[in-house]
């Protein structure tokens, strides 16, 4: 499967999939075939579509309180919006990454 085509198949996750655990997410991700997806090769349109699936459309367990997980990845992820695309693309890879070594220990 193409990286692109595990960026599409991502949206077949729940919408609350960061308010899982990353034990749940692995057992997604796993079963839809994305364990090695990198985020690689994201527009800025990707992002914020990725975004909006997963924060903007949903409200967050704490989202009344300000505080949560969903917030926190929001900004984030808002911040790499507005990096140049070399820089963000730096940033995805390196998401992933820990991402990846987090799921496996």
């Amino acid at each position: 499967m193409t990286q692109r085509e595990m960026f599409e198949v991502s949206f077949k996750r729940p919408r609350d999939y960061f308010d899982l655990s990353p034990r749940r997410q692995f057992e997604i991700d796993g079963a839809l075939g994305i364990l090695d997806w990198s985020m690689c090769e994201l527009s800025s349109e990707d992002l914020q579509r990725y975004t909006g699936y997963y924060i903007i459309n949903r409200p967050s367990k704490n989202q009344k309180q300000g505080k949560g997980k969903a917030e926190g990845f929001k900004k984030a992820l808002e911040e790499i919006l507005n990096l140049g695309e070399g820089e963000m693309l730096l940033v995805a890879k390196m998401i992933a990454g820990k991402a990846l070594s987090k799921s496996r220990s």
